[in-house]
Parts: structure tokens; sequence; C-alpha cells
């Protein structure tokens, strides 16, 4: 007789690779980037599917153009207080900002 751990290893399935594109790759470094802004400002994190439907729109170009934007962040925009210290723009704000929808003025 077989011990049991023996035979539950046997009628086992493997587990499910996760699938990867590279969509879903860039999807996930921004959910990491801006999850870990929120955790630092103690702010629940968003789930995947949240960034995934923001994004539902946009080309994988788009998406790659969106990614240097946001690494950009930094140099690309900030403020000064009072006493002259810099305070960059973060990734989340460049990230919602850019996906926005621009209202034309009439």
């Amino acid at each position: 007789m077989d011990p049991i751990s023996k035979v539950i290893q046997q009628t086992s399935r493997p587990a499910k690779a996760r699938r990867s594109s590279e969509r879903s790759d860039l999807i996930q470094y921004f959910m990491d980037t801006v999850n870990r802004e929120r955790v630092r400002d103690k702010r629940k994190p968003l789930p995947f599917l949240y960034f995934a439907r923001k994004c539902t729109g946009l080309e994988l170009k788009d998406l790659y153009y969106l990614k240097s934007i946001c690494e950009d962040a930094d140099r690309r925009g900030g403020w000064k207080d009072k006493d002259g210290k810099w305070h960059p723009t973060s990734f989340g704000k460049v990230f919602f900002g850019s996906l926005k929808a621009k209202t034309s003025e009439l």
C-alpha cells in the first residue's frame, strides 16, 4: 500500500501556467508602480482589472508611449514650495492624467 501523499501527488493536476502577453506585462508594470505609491500613501491598492479596464482602448504602441511619459514624470512636471524644495509629479498622477479624455473648447 502506497502512502496517501504519493497517491495525492499522482492524481493532482499540475498548476496552469499564467498566460503572459506584452500587453498584460505592461499593465502589470503600471499596476505595480501605481500601487507602490498608493501603499506608501496608506491607500488601498487597485486590482489588475481596474488598470486593464482603464487601458482598454489603447494600442500596444500607445501603452509604451504612456510608460515612457510616466517614467519621466519627475522631469516633466512638478512644483516648488516656498522653501524652494522641488516636489516631482508622481507616476500615478501622470498615468491617470494621461488617460483622461481631453475636452475641446468651443
